[in-house]
């Protein structure tokens, strides 16, 4: 099949040899009727593919042009725009999803146009609508609903009069039904002269009603919150330009085109003028709030222009001064070389007059009512300047593209109806409000097969703050990398790749550190005892297995306390992975190729400084507010049970809800009041089904992992009456033997302990199995028999029905053996 079509040909027979499988075209003109490409349907998946004719090549080619004439950059046309331009400013525009819609309206003279799927509203240009009367008609679908509510918004920018069609009161039943199968049910409205009353005749959505939140999620009313008061800049900022100031025999002054140094010569009675490098202003004295780590706020511009403010401590001043010159040329600010002038450049850091002050801080995160980031401080207190001075080397990966409409519309927008995708996002935005509203930190783990979309979950919550290659850290750092990275990511997120790159035989004690908020306590090379490092922060974490797993594969325990501090999500949802919605995608992999990843490449970093904006100028608020929606997650969540364990992980899926219900309030996500809400009940509720600390799944899991111990090391339970000399060498498990048609396996005490119990309560498993069955009664739960070994032995006897029990997230897997 050719690549490329000769324009001489016409398009149905360029479309069969370039695409195939075609079932119809659907050309997009531009108002003078002009192809711009054509979007060609098929009878294979992928069931719509688009081409267009290369000027540059004379040839037909696949996908669609970069750019079209006439439309803002990164827009694309609407379909049939020819004719909306002929159309009269009265008349009404019916604007369905999909061409074949569209067609079909057209079709019986109804003026149609359509964006494209269901995904492509935040795409279109919808100039040509302006001031339009539009009428909606969506797919009987979720993804139908968003994308009528989301061209609602869109048109009522332009000035478009808009209603909206319930699908819901048309009578259609399949799912994702539209206009077309309507049309179908009701023949009598494409009769001649019928058409236009038969769709005026249709019922109308209730917007008002539709845009109100679920009851159970109802935000308590509070007044608006209110930005931030700027701070005055002259608070804190030294007009120093032109200033001159004597420092024992060094005059130096500071002028807008250079910082000088003036020395005078007792020799000569005389002075001289050194130029020492680009203006250097120093703007405050800093301290920490411990009274220590003095330093000065300097502040210069690079080579491009870009301001640079930094609190360098004094302490880099003293000796040879080479450490400062390093730093200070790093960063841009370009001066003279020689010893003299950093001589001189030291003295002048130390000794410039200077009455401001600064508190300076190694910490991102709250400090009073502020909060820390590396690029900023959100609501400066008004009665010190708060500056950040970090004492690593790591780099925060905060940045920043597109803007925050883009971000909604093409990742916020693409988590809707995927419930895993929403858990992390809005996971994203919980770690400001766990210390504010006393609620523990900890993780969350996304597993399943490695084609199920997890991944890509945990970048979308890493597009909130920056681009997810900046922000992703590794699992497999060392304690003191893991509390670097923990403490560099206080009252926010940290997001860790594949845990199987961490030794399984440190995953427990690694989520442990992390969820339990503190490192450990170290001496410095002077023998003086060091604070631990803290944090309180949300972690996202993915991989193929759950932490019990990977521990039970090296025959570790897995403690309860660790597994709660990371829930373990379920990500294997069907044939799809983690994917709920496609979004008018063909499949998972579309959904993720072609328009999750690119999304979360092109658009982010602007969503979590819009929350910071928003939330920091009335945190005491904001934090009522996610507290009680915190304990209302709590107290539902908690109808099937009242286990204080259980209570703990809800709290922390409570937080998360919180989170994307006020970020989504506050116009953020662009995600209507319950979204959230839904999609992380479901993430709990999915937990709780497969990784839940309930008496059957503790039951389910020691069953499957005795049978685990049984299947997998078979050869080390050789038959009761195997010679000696026929006995496996190394390690045995214990014996097998027949009785009544039935295998019993004989295992003694230390081996039950060590093998069968790992840590668990010896009796309460031994009554666990004696309970259902599996243990064989005997004297003191245990019976005598001679072994070819030891002689006569006492034994635990298990019989086979230990191996009818199967657990499909047990992790059965044991490296014991």
């Amino acid at each position: 099949m050719a690549d490329v079509i000769p324009l001489g040909q016409p398009m149905k027979q360029a479309a069969d040899a370039l695409l195939g499988h075609v079932v119809a075209l659907h050309p997009y003109m531009d108002e003078d009727g002009k192809c711009l490409f054509v979007r060609v349907r098929r009878s294979k998946v992928p069931k719509v593919m688009p081409m267009h004719f290369d000027m540059t090549l004379g040839k037909w080619v696949r996908g669609e042009p970069t750019a079209f004439p006439g439309i803002p950059e990164g827009k694309k046309p609407l379909y049939g725009i020819d004719r909306l331009k002929r159309a009269a400013p009265s008349e009404m525009v019916w604007l369905v999803e999909g061409e074949k819609c569209a067609d079909s309206l057209t079709k019986l003279g109804i003026l149609a146009t359509t964006s494209g799927s269901a995904s492509s509203c935040g795409k279109a240009d919808w100039t040509p609508l302006k001031g339009q009367s539009v009428c909606i008609w969506p797919d009987l679908d979720d993804a139908g609903q968003r994308y009528a509510l989301a061209c609602l918004t869109a048109l009522k920018k332009h000035g478009c009069t808009v209603r909206i069609i319930d699908a819901g009161k048309l009578g259609l039943r399949e799912k994702g039904a539209d206009c077309v199968d309507w049309l179908e049910l009701h023949p009598e409205a494409k009769a001649p002269g019928e058409t236009r009353k038969a769709l005026e005749a249709l019922p109308l959505l209730e917007l008002k009603a539709r845009a109100e939140p679920p009851p159970t999620v109802v935000l308590p009313e509070e007044a608006p919150i209110e930005q931030a008061k700027p701070i005055d800049p002259k608070i804190l900022k030294l007009e120093n330009d032109g200033q001159m100031s004597k420092i024992g025999s060094v005059t130096y002054v500071l002028k807008g085109d250079g910082l000088f140094a003036q020395e005078f010569s007792a020799a000569s009675g005389g002075s001289s003028t050194i130029y020492l490098g680009h203006p250097l202003r120093i703007l405050a004295h800093t301290r920490a709030a411990d009274g220590g780590e003095w330093g000065r706020l300097v502040e210069w511009r690079d080579g491009d222009g870009r301001k640079h403010t930094v609190a360098i401590p004094v302490a880099v001043a003293y000796g040879d001064g080479g450490e400062l010159m390093k730093f200070l040329s790093s960063q841009g600010w370009k001066g003279r070389c020689g010893r003299k002038v950093v001589e001189l450049i030291c003295n002048y850091l130390i000794s410039w007059p200077v009455d401001a002050r600064a508190a300076c801080t190694a910490r991102v995160g709250w400090i009073g009512n502020s909060y820390i980031t590396p690029e900023r401080v959100v609501g400066q207190c008004e009665r010190e300047r708060i500056v950040y001075q970090p004492s690593s080397t790591i780099v925060h990966g905060l940045s920043r593209k597109g803007n925050l409409d883009d971000w909604k519309e093409n990742v916020a927008e693409l988590a809707r109806g995927n419930s895993r995708i929403m858990l992390t996002i809005s996971a994203a935005f919980a770690g400001p409000l766990l210390r504010r509203t006393g609620t523990p930190g900890g993780g969350l783990h996304l597993y399943g097969d490695s084609s199920s979309g997890k991944s890509n979950a945990v970048r979308a919550a890493a597009s909130v703050w920056g681009f997810h290659k900046d922000l992703m850290r590794q699992w497999r750092a060392t304690d003191n990398g893991l509390e670097a990275l923990a403490e560099a990511g206080n009252d926010g997120l940290l997001m860790l790749d594949e845990i199987k790159q961490l030794d399984a035989r440190l995953v427990g004690a690694a989520a442990y550190m992390l969820a339990n908020g503190q490192g450990k306590t170290r001496m410095t090379k002077g023998l003086v005892v060091r604070p631990p490092a803290t944090w309180e922060l949300i972690f996202l974490s993915s991989g193929e297995h759950t932490l019990q797993q990977m521990m039970l594969e090296v025959g570790q325990k897995s403690a309860t306390g660790q597994a709660l501090r990371i829930p373990s999500i379920p990500c294997d949802l069907g044939e799809l992975g983690l994917v709920e919605d496609l979004h008018g995608f063909e499949d998972s992999k579309a959904f993720m190729q072609s328009g999750l990843e690119p999304a979360i490449a092109d658009y982010y970093g602007h969503a979590g400084q819009a929350w910071l904006d928003k939330i920091v100028p009335d945190i005491d608020a904001i934090s009522k507010r996610a507290l009680e929606l915190r304990d209302r997650f709590v107290t539902e969540a908690m109808v099937r049970s009242r286990s204080g364990q259980i209570a703990r992980v809800a709290t922390r899926f409570g937080i998360v809800a919180a989170a994307g219900e006020l970020a989504s309030s506050l116009g953020i996500t662009g995600w209507f009041m319950g979204e959230a809400w839904n999609g992380v009940r479901q993430c709990f509720d999915a937990w709780l089904a497969f990784e839940g600390p309930t008496e059957e799944k503790r039951q389910s899991d020691l069953f499957a992992r005795i049978r685990g111990i049984i299947e997998q090391g078979a050869a080390f339970f050789p038959e009761l009456d195997t010679p000696i000399d026929r006995l496996p060498k190394g390690k045995i498990l214990g014996y097998q033997r027949d009785r009544n048609g039935r295998t019993e396996f004989l295992v003694s005490g230390s081996i039950f302990r060590s093998e069968f119990c790992l840590g668990k309560n010896q009796n309460q498993v031994v009554e666990e199995l004696k309970k259902n069955g599996i243990l064989e009664p005997g004297s003191e739960r245990l019976q005598q028999l001679a072994s070819p070994k030891s002689g006569r032995q006492w034994f635990y006897v298990l019989n086979d029905k230990i191996l009818e029990y199967e657990s499909e997230k047990s992790g059965a897997s044991i490296g014991a053996v």
